[in-house]
């Protein structure tokens, strides 16, 4: 599986692929459940009064736990709690439902005004958008679209500062009061608020295409200075603006509104609740965003409002909270949320429930060959008929991609996947090799088995000549790469050099076991079942190359994986096994029951 981490790695060197994007999508339905939990957990959920018993009792304060100050660190800023209210009063009767200050059908007027400051009460107000007469509820008529153009000489003294590479601040309010005034804009019941940025920082992409390492040291240098002038973050000007309201329900019984939409409502002191208005940007993708400069004369502006159901409000409120933890935790990026909410604006809905599934499958058969693979080897008696060479092939693999991961930057999600797979070849290694001290020096000793065996033979057959092959092909690859393209240094340019060689030629590093398969007329020594479950994760790969883009050569490998895993299957039919007794490896009988099903499912 070497090349397979090789195709993820240059993607995660690079700006993240549509391929990445479907198991984006998985993951994120999968992690929707633990985040949502450790949002709870660490966020500080609002707490409930104490029961009669205890009324007017305080909570005991406790210090929080190591893993709750991790995580504290780690998890991006949350939602402030919710306030708390007494359930009971000093009789110990129950206090009636908290309610709605908005009755449905309510009217109201929508006011959005620009603005230098982030605090409604301290800032100056400039003028924007008004849409009267809407009502609270979902009436076609309350969604309503306006389009802005604000130029250098119509801009007001606020919208003006995006020319000056600072923040612009949009303050969207509700309200039923006529006139109104935002200085004044009176309680929860008459009036509820938000406050959204116009503008975004924006870091600009890393300088990936390097230099030609045999051009002249003084041209290259220029260059490298003005990389690094250019790396400040530049201000971008957000093109939507889409104000929306979510309908609550009339009431809820005290205490018992759910944590995600507590935190999110306006209360008043009595413990009645607020619609709550926010800016919706779920749809909206960064790679929108355009930078304001100096050549830049005008700046667009889709405004829109609408009522959003209190399903879809949570749910999108959630998916992005998740997005952010997972950006903070290093399992994400902000490229790889655009990619995922456009496969949700325009895939196919029926493609993409297939391409959800078959990405939870891809990830179930991934685990499942991982653990049989370890079952398999921990429970191997002898190495014959296995290539002890292809594992040290396997071994240089993993580490190339990781040295080739660490040079690039990469999140640590994909460093500690790409670890975990060095570390098994090495685990693998050893049951091949030791190194052991003899006569005063250090020497590697194969294993006994598998140095007594023709597997040897036939492996230093197959290597041999598989080095003839192997020799010009990398360095012809490697001079090509030197030629024609641009790296960072000498280093890099050996490491993604030796990269792009195993994901290129990566099949040729599975042929010597195709010949001692050959050669001894008998599969019985391979680990089948773990075989079948990544074989079915690449017929999936099949699937992603088809219905999603991705670079050509990806493509290519995935073929090949498929021509590797079809010869061996041809072997198999060719050498039967008979898994009732036990082979002339040492398998099978009553240890090796579980090759049974996939070797049933090979067929």
């Amino acid at each position: 599986m070497a090349e397979e981490v090789a195709a993820n790695a240059a993607g995660a060197a690079d700006a993240p692929d549509a391929g990445d994007a479907a198991f984006g999508v998985a993951r994120s339905v999968i992690m929707f459940m633990i985040v949502q939990s450790a949002v709870k957990s660490f966020g500080g959920a609002p707490k409930n009064a104490p029961a009669p018993h205890q009324k007017g009792a305080a909570p005991v304060p406790r210090e929080k736990s190591s893993i709750e100050l991790w995580a504290e660190k780690r998890l991006p800023p949350q939602p402030p709690p919710a306030p708390t209210f007494e359930m009971y009063d000093e009789d110990g009767r129950r206090l009636p439902r908290q309610r709605n200050l908005w009755a449905e059908g309510a009217p109201y007027d929508l006011h959005v005004f620009t603005a230098c400051g982030n605090d409604s009460k301290t800032t100056s107000f400039e003028p924007l958008w008004v849409e009267k007469g809407l009502t609270y509820d979902h009436e076609p008529s309350n969604k309503r679209e306006r389009r802005f153009n604000v130029t250098r000489q119509n801009a007001t003294r606020c919208l003006r500062r995006a020319w000056e590479n600072v923040t612009v601040y949009a303050h969207a309010f509700l309200t039923t009061r006529a006139p109104f005034d935002p200085k004044k804009p009176g309680g929860v019941d008459e009036t509820v608020h938000c406050v959204h940025k116009l503008t975004a920082f924006k870091a600009p992409p890393k300088d990936t295409e390097g230099r030609s390492l045999l051009e002249d040291a003084a041209d290259a240098s220029p260059r490298r200075n003005k990389n690094a002038s250019d790396a400040r973050p530049t201000l971008h000007w957000k093109h939507q603006l889409h104000v929306r309201v979510a309908a609550i329900p009339p009431a809820f019984e005290r205490g018992s509104i759910p944590d995600p939409i507590s935190r999110l409502l306006p209360f008043d002191h009595a413990g009645d609740y607020g619609p709550a208005v926010h800016v919706d940007e779920f749809w909206v993708l960064r790679k929108s965003f355009s930078e304001v400069n100096g050549t830049v004369d005008s700046l667009n502006l889709a405004a829109s409002f609408d009522v959003d159901g209190l399903m879809k409000w949570q749910m999108k409120k959630s998916m992005e909270q998740q997005w952010a933890t997972q950006r903070a935790m290093g399992m994400g990026s902000e490229g790889e949320s655009d990619i995922i909410r456009e496969m949700l604006l325009e895939t196919n809905p029926i493609l993409l429930a297939v391409t959800m599934l078959v990405s939870v499958l891809h990830m179930v058969f991934e685990f499942l060959a991982f653990r049989n693979n370890v079952k398999f080897w921990r429970n191997k008696k002898t190495l014959e008929g296995l290539s002890a060479r292809t594992i040290g092939w396997n071994c240089a693999c993993q580490l190339i991609i990781l040295l080739y991961l660490l040079d690039n930057e990469t999140s640590w999600m994909i460093l500690l996947s790409s670890g975990m797979g060095l570390i098994t070849e090495l685990w693998k290694l050893t049951k091949a090799v030791s190194v052991k001290k003899q006569d005063g020096k250090w020497t590697v000793v194969l294993e006994e088995s598998y140095a007594a065996s023709p597997t040897k033979v036939y492996d230093d057959v197959a290597t041999s000549h598989l080095l003839y092959a192997i020799a010009p092909l990398l360095v012809g690859y490697a001079l090509y790469s030197l030629v024609t393209g641009r790296h960072k240094g000498w280093y890099s340019w050996l490491v993604s050099s030796a990269v792009g060689f195993i994901y290129a030629f990566g099949f040729v590093m599975m042929t010597p076991q195709l010949y001692i398969n050959y050669r001894l007329k008998s599969v019985a020594h391979l680990p089948w079942r773990a075989m079948v479950y990544k074989s079915l994760n690449t017929f999936i790969d099949d699937l992603f190359a088809f219905v999603i883009k991705m670079p050509t050569m990806h493509r290519l490998s995935c073929l090949r994986d498929d021509v590797i895993f079809l010869a061996t299957l041809y072997q198999r039919y060719l050498y039967r096994v008979d898994f009732s007794r036990v082979n002339e490896f040492g398998q099978g009988g009553d240890d090796d029951d579980d090759d049974e099903p996939a070797a049933a499912l090979a067929d």
